[in-house]
């Protein structure tokens, strides 16, 4: 990667993966919190989806269930001791790594050729936008088109999720589970407002995205700190019916760059090696997700559900 910032998104190195990590059995049984959200319906003028709320607010942590999990954990938690993200957010990648982790299958890959031309499948290929532009725009430049912008001309990019869940551009993978196992939906956890208007505002920003140039208004940070946030059950002033919801599980997603004369695999099992990066914030940030309740995912993001690619704000 030729640049550790872009767009106010850190890219931070985690270290490399050059055996196929395989995680302990105890891992089969998923632990993470139900996430409850909208339903996305494609077929109308209003269509959107969004993971909204919780059932849980425990903090999971990673441990042996995944490569470098332990270190990851202490940097984790000792970046929401420090007040978390300035920017846009911070993306972890594992390098130089290509092949995925045991259990896991490719949700997406990104090649930079020597003309600086991207080439992508799965969930690096941005979603069409059949919203006219007058009607809608994009709040940010999407996270995974900035992750490609930013890779060196010859180096690639592979996302993988665990089998049976699906990627979402916004670098988190989930898996759909009844809604009665989200249990009261009355209740959720949430995060505690820290910060205020005066943090954000909007820039003139030009880029293309689905073969498309963007010149607008973008959402940006402009606070230089924040206060921890908080995160707590509260009650949903206005349950939604069940017909309009949807209930999800997220599992880790990783994200691997190399070279192809960098990789190599040295069998079908095996651990991660150590991350090269001394222990701080920027690694561990980059790879817990800020949604409500936690979670593991790739993308620590400072608005939270904002920074999922494809939302749309209308004008």
């Amino acid at each position: 990667m030729p640049t550790s910032e872009l767009s106010q998104i850190v890219f931070s190195n985690i270290g490399p993966l050059t055996t196929v990590f395989t995680a302990p059995p105890a891992c089969a049984t998923p632990t993470a919190p139900v996430r409850l959200g909208y339903k996305a319906d494609d077929s109308g003028d209003e269509a959107w989806g969004s993971f909204m709320w919780s059932n849980n607010c425990d903090d999971i942590p990673l441990g042996d269930c995944h490569a470098s999990g332990s270190l990851l954990d202490a940097q984790y938690s000792d970046y929401l001791t420090k007040g978390g993200i300035t920017g846009m957010g911070n993306l972890g990648y594992f390098s130089p790594a290509s092949q995925c982790p045991d259990g896991h299958t490719t949700a997406g890959v990104a090649s930079k050729g020597a003309d600086g031309k991207v080439s992508s499948s799965g969930m690096f290929v941005p979603p069409v936008v059949t919203r006219r532009p007058e009607d809608a725009f994009l709040i940010m430049n999407p996270v995974a088109n900035v992750f490609m912008e930013a890779l060196e001309e010859g180096e690639k990019a592979v996302v993988c999720c665990q089998e049976n869940y699906t990627a979402n551009h916004g670098f988190g993978c989930f898996s759909e589970v009844p809604v009665s196992s989200y249990g009261n939906i009355s209740t959720a956890c949430g995060v505690v407002p820290a910060r205020s208007q005066d943090s954000f505002t909007w820039v003139n920003a030009t880029f293309t995205y689905n073969d498309t140039v963007y010149t607008t208004e973008v959402f940006t940070v402009t606070a230089t700190s924040f206060p921890p946030l908080t995160i707590t059950t509260t009650d949903i002033d206005f349950p939604p019916s069940e017909q309009s919801l949807a209930a999800y599980v997220e599992g880790g997603m990783y994200l691997l760059v190399n070279r192809p004369a960098e990789a190599t695999t040295n069998g079908t099992s095996g651990a991660a090696a150590p991350p090269s990066e001394t222990a701080g914030s920027s690694s561990a940030s980059g790879w817990r997700m800020m949604t409500s309740g936690g979670g593991v995912g790739v993308l620590a993001t400072a608005c939270t559900f904002a920074a999922f690619v494809g939302m749309m704000v209308a004008s």
